[in-house]
């Protein structure tokens, strides 16, 4: 299910794909200890686990990164796609086989792509070192002195 692409640069770039995330309500379930992963979330940890040892991506260590996320839908329903974020995010943290905590991401990016069924549903992710724009150092700056 995977097939990831690093290229061997200055700034890697590494480009893979995992299967599609079970919903927040199928992840998570609330026990009388607080909340805890589901069945169907620690099932989704391990298909990612096997995608990604099957070609494991560069690891970027404790660099500030870039993530960008392309959904590939299973169907029409409606559907927020910054729920589908928690789960994978997570997921691919707890393999460690591309970075060490998702604090690590600063600039996060999802967009809908094309419906092409249950079968093939998936999540195209490209993940890259984080670089700072003038863009961010203004907003830093902004941030710092002035609450916005």
């Amino acid at each position: 299910m995977v097939s990831i692409k690093v290229k061997k640069q200055a700034n890697p770039v590494s480009v893979f794909k995992l299967p599609w995330p079970p919903t927040v309500n199928l992840y998570y379930r609330v026990t009388g200890k607080g909340l805890r992963i589901a069945q169907g979330g620690l099932l989704y940890r391990d298909a990612v686990a096997a995608a990604m040892h099957a070609a494991p991506p560069h690891n970027y260590g404790t660099a500030r990164l870039n993530v960008q996320i392309a959904t590939c839908l299973p169907d029409r329903q409606r559907r927020d796609l910054d729920n589908l974020l928690k789960p994978l995010l997570d997921a691919i943290e707890k393999t460690g086989l591309l970075y060490v905590n998702d604090s690590q991401i600063d600039n996060l990016h999802i967009i809908r792509g094309p419906i092409v069924g249950r079968a093939e549903a998936c999540l195209v992710i490209r993940v890259s070192v984080f670089k700072e724009t003038l863009f961010n150092k203004i907003m830093r700056f902004v941030g710092k002195y002035h609450s916005l």
